[in-house]
């Protein structure tokens, strides 16, 4: 895929993906909360994580901190120059290449405003997820995400990630 200027892509090296309980344990609760989220809204249940890709790096910087990174398909998480996506694996992004980051889009007035209205649902799964920090401090510090480096301070670039996913089904 050819990219525009404003794009950089980030390199998905096949073996990053935390298989460790601290991984999982957020990784279910989050999709709990986007159940929760369904059944408050009359909505279908959902069977992944679809569509929930704000909601997740949110509760993702405030647990782990590192940076925000994203385009118009999708955002996650940077930790220590490691993708970390919770997200990795919902049928939304599967068959897309979604790690990378569109400078020119991230920020936008719609984005910020999409991503303030996540704000106080995520502040609210932080005060029942044990060990998380305080919901005051996402709820201070949120648009913070949007300060992202410039595309050397983040892993890559390359012209393809590897992709892969995390089926969180069989590993629960």
């Amino acid at each position: 895929m050819r990219r525009r200027r404003n794009e950089f892509a980030i390199e998905v090296p096949s073996d990053h993906w935390p298989e460790d309980k601290a991984f999982l344990q957020m990784k279910a609760f989050v999709f709990r909360k986007w159940c929760d989220r369904a059944d408050e809204n009359h909505q279908e249940r959902p069977t992944d994580l679809s569509s929930a890709c704000k909601f997740a790096s949110l509760f993702s910087f405030a647990v782990l901190g590192g940076v925000v990174a994203g385009n118009h398909s999708h955002q996650f998480n940077i930790v220590n120059g490691t993708v970390f996506d919770l997200c990795a694996g919902a049928t939304d992004i599967s068959s897309k290449n979604v790690y990378f980051h569109d400078q020119l889009f991230w920020g936008n007035d719609e984005h910020v405003q999409s991503v303030k209205s996540c704000v106080p649902r995520v502040a609210a799964w932080l005060k029942e997820f044990a060990g998380a920090p305080s919901a005051a401090r996402l709820e201070s510090e949120w648009i913070s995400i949007f300060k992202v480096p410039q595309a050397p301070m983040l892993p890559g670039p390359s012209s393809a990630g590897t992709r892969f996913s995390l089926d969180i089904q069989r590993r629960i």
